[in-house]
């Protein structure tokens, strides 16, 4: 989505600024849309915040141990939600197609 809307080359040319300046340190989320606004001249930190910080949104979480890779696919919660209000929610949203992958890397 975010590639189509900057353009194939501008996306990647970001994406490589962004690697290099993170190589050796650690990013967050807001580096990445910094990184491609100031390549892009575009509003990215607004235009991804407002679509990846919606409630529900799917997070995915991976967890490597040993030459394992998990997958786990959740939703997205405000952080003032109770347990079973999360409960509650998360079962509607993912109950059909919640995700649970392994992956062995040799």
């Amino acid at each position: 989505m975010l590639q189509s809307y900057l353009g194939a080359e501008c996306f990647q040319k970001a994406l490589a600024c962004y690697i290099k300046r993170f190589a050796c340190s650690n990013a967050r989320t807001e580096d990445l849309w910094q990184v491609l606004e100031e390549e892009s001249g575009e509003p990215v930190k607004m235009i991804m915040t407002s679509w990846t910080r919606q409630m529900g949104y799917p997070v995915i979480d991976v967890k490597f141990t040993g030459h394992d890779l998990q997958f786990e696919q959740k939703a997205l919660l405000p952080d003032n939600f109770t347990v079973l209000d999360r409960a509650v929610i998360e079962h509607n949203l993912l109950s059909a197609s919640k995700l649970y992958t392994n992956i062995s890397l040799y």
